[in-house]
């Protein structure tokens, strides 16, 4: 036999692209028989004799059989063209080793045939193996049955699954694939490749660190890990949709079902898809993970189901169009960043009771439009910071629904952020902070924030906004609203039920603007722990009236006041002369307001604000009529009686001393009597 490393000797592939359309040569080694048989007979080869080492061997006879081994067995090369053929190994052997690559399938185009390669019962060692190299080829190999393995060794050991046609390769029942280097899924453009390592017991191992796997380098990958199969990979990294043109998907699925890998690279160059369910369990060990890389990528992650988690190392970015979707009771772990670039979007939505992240640091914004949902009972548990920034929307929403970062940060600098906290929802954290353009909104009955050190709203040079209404509840230890220079915070508390706890100190305005509303009987609760609400000169309370408004603050310390007061009346509500409002309650209350802006009641009455040591009072004046001589919004008999009795100059010139002056002349006399004609009635 001629030596395949030997000058002019040509390669297994240029051999299987002559095979298909040329007669074989002297010294290719061709098996003969249709029903099988042992590898080591004579009589079923085309050469007389069983191959040795230096032979590159064939397998085309378009047929179904097994090839049984009885002693190991070293080739320079395989090509299985248009068969299915077994290769029962009996415990043994069988070795490729000459001119890469050592092992090629696929069913020859001119036929339309598929090749089917099946291993069991012993090892099959090749270095590198291309399964389908020509476009129009279809090839199986499968690896079947506890003992049975594929080796491809060494830095060297490389598979094409898939490399211009159509392959598939399966470990199933506890058989074991071993790979040096490197997996290609869809190697080619219109290649399409699936490994499927399927059932306890079957595994896929790579060896070699700084090897990797690309599902889709080109064309279209997809690999399964399933009903308990295993994919190590610890020190190896995984491209789904690696390159220009290419799509790639992995499911790992149902209890038992791992991969471990150091690095996976979803949607890198194209559509990336990653499904965990029924009890999979995917655990990367990267630094970073990259989600949709480039621009032409988009990463669509799933994790469904109790048992089913994704432990997602130091930190997952989702960087470009993509979704990360945990439900069901599944679980997700890491460091977390949906930071999408311009004109995409990036989501994480977290669903359904027993459903949790667990992770640290976690920022959500970017150019694109970034969103969090966490809902339906989920648990989102960070032990560092939270981070919502540019173009965030975030929403937790649903009876049972918590999310507990040790710090949520609201700060979107260049466009705008937002946080919804509704429907019976929870987020707990030690400090909460609104920056430039942002808002939190908590509402509905049983929707609550707590905050347990300290709340900062307007800690940056924009505009923050807390609002709690619809019967919610915001509460903190200390508040600052309006803090920073330039700075713009309000904080409104609308609607009956909502509810503002502050347990130590309330600020408003010490720093920037700061504006505290109370609207349409809810109510601000300050000081429960010992201290102090405290508004400076650019802090502007605002309050609304209702008929049941009473204390509408309530401060169980001191009241220092300065900045102005706004009170205007809920739609519809007209009180009555004389009604009043204690709007602040406090143990005693230091300085007074700079500034009143006080509404008129629909029928005109004024309302006058008055300062009790503990205590600040509206009340509804009466109604200033021309002639309402004594007091009784009206202008009548009484009236025209009591001037024509006070007729002449007064004794004292006031108001209250001489009442029938109506034109403050000191003097009652005939245009008293007229003002009153006039205004009869």
């Amino acid at each position: 036999m001629s030596d395949p490393r030997a000058p002019g000797h040509r390669s297994v592939t240029a051999t299987v692209l002559l095979l298909v359309s040329s007669p074989l040569v002297a010294d290719d080694a061709v098996w003969l028989n249709p029903d099988g048989g042992l590898f080591s007979d004579r009589l079923n080869w085309s050469t007389g004799v069983a191959p040795g080492a230096d032979d590159i061997v064939y397998f085309d006879l378009a047929g179904l059989y097994t090839v049984a081994f009885s002693a190991d067995v070293t080739n320079s090369g395989a090509a299985l063209l248009n068969d299915r053929v077994t290769f029962d190994l009996g415990g043994l052997t069988y070795t490729l080793d000459g001119f890469a690559p050592e092992l090629i399938v696929g069913g020859d185009p001119a036929t339309g045939l598929a090749a089917r390669l099946t291993v069991i019962n012993g090892t099959l060692e090749t270095r590198q193996a291309e399964l389908a190299p020509d476009p129009a080829m279809v090839a199986v190999v499968e690896v079947a049955g506890a003992g049975a393995t594929w080796r491809l060794p060494g830095a060297a050991g490389q598979i094409f699954i898939g490399k211009s046609g159509s392959a598939s390769v399966d470990v199933i029942g506890g058989a074991s694939m071993i790979v040096g280097d490197d997996i290609y899924l869809g190697y080619d453009a219109g290649a399409n490749g699936t490994l499927a390592v399927v059932g306890p017991g079957s595994t896929l191992a790579m060896e070699t660190s700084g090897g990797s796997m690309m599902v889709g380098r080109h064309g279209v990958g997809s690999l399964f890990i399933t009903n308990g199969g295993v994919v190590d990979m610890d020190f190896q990294k995984a491209r789904i949709a690696a390159l220009a043109g290419s799509s790639g998907s992995v499911s790992v699925n149902g209890a038992g079902s791992r991969w471990t890998v150091q690095l996976i690279d979803v949607g890198k160059h194209g559509p990336g898809f990653l499904d965990i369910a029924d009890g999979g369990t995917v655990i990367c060990t990267a630094n970073e993970i990259v989600l949709a890389r480039e621009e032409t990528g988009s990463a669509w992650i799933t994790i469904r189901g109790p048992g089913s988690s994704f432990d997602a190392g130091v930190l997952l970015r989702l960087t470009g169009e993509g979704r990360i979707l945990v439900e069901d009771g599944a679980d997700i772990s890491g460091r977390l960043a949906i930071v999408p670039r311009a004109g995409t979007l990036g989501a994480l939505i977290i669903t359904g009771a027993t459903t949790t992240m667990n992770g640290g640091m976690f920022t959500v914004g970017g150019a694109g439009q970034a969103e969090l949902t966490i809902a339906d009972g989920a648990t989102a548990n960070n032990s560092q910071q939270a981070t919502m920034g540019n173009n965030a929307v975030v929403v937790v929403t649903g009876p049972g629904t918590f999310w507990n970062p040790i710090e949520l940060r609201v700060l979107a600098p260049d466009a705008p952020g937002s946080v919804l906290v509704t429907d019976d929802a929870v987020v707990q954290c030690f400090d909460g902070t609104l920056g430039d353009n942002s808002e939190v909104t908590v509402t509905g009955p049983g929707s609550e924030w707590s905050i347990l050190a300290d709340l900062s709203v307007a800690a940056g040079t924009g505009e923050a906004n807390l609002i709690i209404d619809g019967g919610a509840l915001c509460r903190s230890l200390h508040a600052l609203v309006g803090n920073s220079t330039a700075s713009t915070g309000h904080v409104r508390v609308d609607g009956p039920g909502s509810r503002f706890d502050v347990l130590a100190d309330l600020t408003l305005g010490p720093g920037g603007d700061g504006t505290l509303s109370i609207l349409d009987g809810a109510g601000v609760t300050v000081a429960l722990v010992g201290g102090a609400y405290t508004q400076a000169p650019t802090g502007h309370l605002v309050i609304e009236l209702t008929q049941t408004s009473r204390g509408a603050l309530q401060v169980y310390g001191i009241a220092n006041l300065a900045g102005s007061l706004s009170v205007s009346l809920a739609d519809g509500f007209d009180p009555v002369a004389g009604q009043s409002f204690d709007i602040i309650e406090a143990f005693s209350i230091s300085e007074m307001f700079d500034d009143l802006i006080l509404s008129m009641t629909p029928s005109g009455r004024a309302l006058d604000v008055s300062y009790l040591s503990d205590t600040v009072r509206v009340t509804v004046q009466m109604l200033e009529i021309p002639g309402d001589v004594d007091g009784d919004e009206s202008v009548g008999i009484l009236d025209f009686l009591i001037v024509l009795g006070a007729w002449g100059p007064c004794a004292e010139c006031t108001p209250a001393a001489c009442p029938a002056d109506i034109d403050g002349d000191c003097a009652v006399g005939i245009t008293d009597l007229l003002i009153v004609l006039a205004n009869w009635g």
